[in-house]
């Protein structure tokens, strides 16, 4: 059987309290590639804020206190490797120019000598490397790991993240056509991304349909005893992205049930303007794999985005993890979700919004959760992992068949020239 090698440069760290596509994508891609997943490039402001109470920041690998390659077992698969970066220097806050082109070659040199001692040490050959929404690092690390293979694995649009877009947009514009390939995960992020005269592919999210089943059977026992409070909920960061005008809405409408948000508050206006409704409940933070036990006490699953620059390009991995708990899903229409318009209710109107929330509440069956777990599954990570191996295998044939061509094409001058 054939080794494969895939070194992917992502934008998300290892541990963290919600969900990461880039991260459920490489454990299914696990099986059968062996994976080096370089994690978010900490930065030298970034460990002296790792001495802060609370802090997530693993300070012990950044200082190499502790081994910064790190190897977790998937069950019947190849493993995956997880790399912590040394520090490097913080240059996001800097114009672009002389000084940031000066600094971010200096980080990346710092990071090459990383990843190269880490492919050494596991004996990966010849790797595809992905990049994940990594355009500040990767673009000045093209060629330098003699890659079989290059794709740029785009799940946002860089120009829309604000934590990204300053240095980002324009490192993306530069990085993209130096790739074999751009893999997004919706079809407006494909159409925007084809300007740049590259094949694009589009391999939407999934869902972790074991972990979010178990969610499935609490609910199922929960709704054959007919126990516990009408629920509406929320998993997710809750930021920019969210409508507080229709929240307040459906809130103050509703008195009579119970609003769940489980996840990080970036936006402290929308926890003020919240925090004064009795039937609000702020879960904070959790672990991905205690999720199932919050969605089990949730009736509606509910996306309340605004439609933005940075929305319409999304393709939310909530949808699929509240259909496969079960719930009855309510979105507003942010972007493309035509995939989902027959078992989900997507509107604008906040009084439709509201409608369909108490339709989701009153009809608390177990045929209808049963249909919609269904559904979720066929919208699994494995599902989607397969599509992106043929997309791969697809790419990379393709370059090998242009290399021997242009091999062809050299020969054949050569000999012209000779005679």
């Amino acid at each position: 059987m054939e080794v494969k090698y895939l070194l992917c440069i992502g934008t998300p760290a290892w541990e963290g309290n919600y969900q990461k596509s880039t991260l459920e994508l490489l454990k299914e891609l696990s099986k059968t590639y062996h994976v080096l997943y370089v994690e978010f490039p900490f930065s030298f402001l970034d460990l002296l804020r790792s001495f802060q109470r609370n802090s997530t920041i693993p300070r012990q690998r950044i200082l190499r206190r502790k081994k910064r390659l790190r190897f977790f077992s998937q069950s019947q698969d190849r493993g995956l490797h997880v790399l912590t970066l040394p520090p490097l220097f913080p240059i996001n806050w800097l114009p672009p120019g002389f000084l940031y082109n000066t600094f971010a070659r200096i980080n990346a040199s710092m990071a090459r000598r990383a990843i190269r001692r880490a492919l050494k040490e596991l004996g990966f050959e010849k790797p595809v490397v992905m990049n994940a929404l990594q355009p500040i690092l990767g673009r000045y690390l093209i060629g330098d790991f003699q890659e079989s293979g290059r794709i740029y694995y785009c799940y946002d649009e860089i120009s829309e993240a604000p934590w990204l877009s300053k240095h980002g947009t324009r490192l993306e514009k530069e990085l993209i056509p130096l790739m074999d390939a751009v893999i997004t995960t919706s079809e407006p992020l494909k159409r925007r991304k084809l300007s740049l005269s590259v094949p694009t592919y589009v391999v939407k999210n999934g869902v972790d349909y074991h972990l979010f089943s178990k969610a499935y059977h609490r609910r199922c026992e929960r709704l054959k005893a007919n126990i516990g409070p009408k629920t509406v909920g929320y998993v997710g960061s809750m930021d920019f992205r969210m409508d507080v005008n229709l929240l307040q809405y459906l809130v103050e409408s509703r008195p009579d049930v119970y609003f769940l948000f489980v996840g990080p508050i970036t936006d402290q206006g929308l926890r003020l303007s919240l925090s004064v409704y009795d039937n609000v409940i702020f879960a904070g933070p959790q672990q991905p794999d205690r999720l199932p036990y919050w969605l089990a006490k949730m009736d509606v699953g509910i996306i309340p985005f605004v439609n933005n620059g940075f929305t319409q390009n999304i393709y939310p991995m909530k949808i699929n993890e509240y259909l496969a708990a079960g719930l009855a899903v309510v979105s507003t229409d942010f972007g493309d979700l035509k995939d989902f318009e027959e078992v989900i209710t997507i509107t604008d109107d906040a009084a439709t919004f509201l409608t369909a929330v108490g339709e989701g509440l009153e009809n608390r069956t177990l045929a209808l959760a049963r249909e919609r777990n269904l559904i979720s599954k066929g919208n699994s990570w494995q599902a989607r992992v397969n599509k992106m191996e043929q997309t791969l295998d697809k790419v990379l044939q393709r370059k090998q068949n242009n290399h021997r061509q242009s091999l062809k094409r050299g020969k054949w001058s050569k000999k012209k020239s000779a005679s």
